[in-house]
């Protein structure tokens, strides 16, 4: 709505290999309709990932090597030994963090501007 509001996320799960994810909590729009999250997650295979975003050309080489030192540690294994990330996914002003490592700028959405009189349909 032109009102704005949000959306609780129950539960997003994600098997997009090598990441897994699954994770809990708000999802809105900023003034400017870019998305803005604010979860907790529990994500595998994230180093590997990494790569392959820096394979696409999606962040650059060296702020994945610090990313992923920076994630290792806070990393912990699950019941299956797997290490797992358990930490807060924001995505907020274009950035997605994962904690306080920011891992990258998300593409804004193209929304187009609202016709005369500021109301979109």
């Amino acid at each position: 709505s032109n009102d704005g509001g949000t959306v609780e996320l129950d539960r997003i799960a994600l098997d997009w290999r090598p990441l897994a994810l699954e994770a809990d909590g708000t999802l809105a729009l900023d003034p400017h309709l870019q998305p803005l999250l604010a979860t907790h997650a529990h994500i595998r295979g994230w180093s590997e990932f990494m790569v392959r975003l820096v394979q696409a050309g999606l962040v650059e080489p060296g702020m994945a090597s610090a990313a992923q030192v920076m994630l290792a540690i806070l990393a912990r294994p699950d019941s299956q030994g797997r290490p797992t990330l358990s930490i807060p996914l924001t995505v907020q002003d274009g950035i997605l963090s994962a904690g306080q490592v920011r891992v990258m700028r998300v593409p804004s959405l193209p929304i187009p501007s609202p016709p005369p009189g500021g109301r979109l349909p």
